[in-house]
């Protein structure tokens, strides 16, 4: 076993899921959940492949995942070397994107700030200003393209795509392909950008993975696919958690 412990001081990787069950079988060393200094969200400690890794589940929604990230990063006496957003997500049609398809974020696109609703709703360019003050960039879109990224992509054997993050799941065919024509993006989440974005307040590397558990356009919960997503995605995960820490911390291959 690498001569790193699982939750050591000097570092981990914080791995985010909006439920426990995203996170389900990722470390090879799991330790029980429990507070980190402060009351919210409990931990799990445990190792990937080596890596000190910290589980969070955070919640549903763009404000729990942000809140998440925020106390993590300011509580945790250890130093959070990145943040791992994982989970299951839903396909925009065109996207051509299949049921179980493993995919990361290279950019997100918050669906909810801006003026009025859909299907007139207009971002933030009709207020004159943008939601991630930092990133001078379309206004509601966070780009995530990075050397980082660039390497899971190569160590994963995955396609990066344009991930999307609403509040609210959407609910109708229609309003599904007017979201993905006229944003142009391919997967819808609850969570994603507002992580990012705290990360980014942090200036925390930022990774997101999702596999795809449903149509974006189907309310039909019997035909999703939750468990083979979080089957499929798992692996990958694995992979991506030891590339992170390895690119951000210098840390070379270790004899277990």
């Amino acid at each position: 076993m690498s001569s790193r412990s699982a939750g050591a001081t000097d570092g981990a990787i914080l791995v985010l899921g909006a439920t426990a069950l995203e996170t389900a079988g990722l470390l090879d060393h799991p330790g029980a959940y429990g507070p980190h200094g402060q009351r919210w969200p409990d931990l799990q400690h445990g190792s990937v492949l080596g890596t000190p890794v910290l589980l969070a589940a955070s919640g549903v929604g763009k404000a729990n995942a942000a809140a998440a990230v925020a106390s993590v990063a300011a509580g945790w006496p250890g130093r959070v070397a990145g943040v791992l957003q994982l989970g299951i997500g839903g396909a925009y049609p065109g996207s051509g994107l299949a049921l179980g398809d493993v995919t990361l974020a290279h950019s997100e696109f918050d669906l909810d700030l801006g003026v009025g609703a859909r299907p007139d709703w207009s971002g933030l360019e009709s207020l004159g200003f943008p939601a991630f003050v930092e990133h001078h960039q379309e206004l509601n879109r966070l780009g995530l393209e990075s050397e980082l990224l660039q390497l899971l992509r190569d160590a994963c054997a995955l396609a990066s795509q344009a991930f999307a993050t609403s509040d609210s799941v959407t609910h109708s065919p229609a309003l599904a392909a007017a979201i993905a024509e006229a944003h142009q993006v391919a997967v819808e989440s609850m969570e994603g950008v507002a992580a990012a974005q705290a990360a980014a307040a942090f200036a925390l590397p930022f990774i997101e993975l999702r596999a795809i558990s449903n149509l974006v356009d189907d309310r039909d919960k019997r035909r999703w696919r939750v468990a083979e997503a979080v089957a499929a995605v798992t692996p990958a995960a694995r992979v991506a958690v030891k590339v992170m820490w390895e690119h951000l911390t210098g840390a070379t291959k270790e004899a277990r």
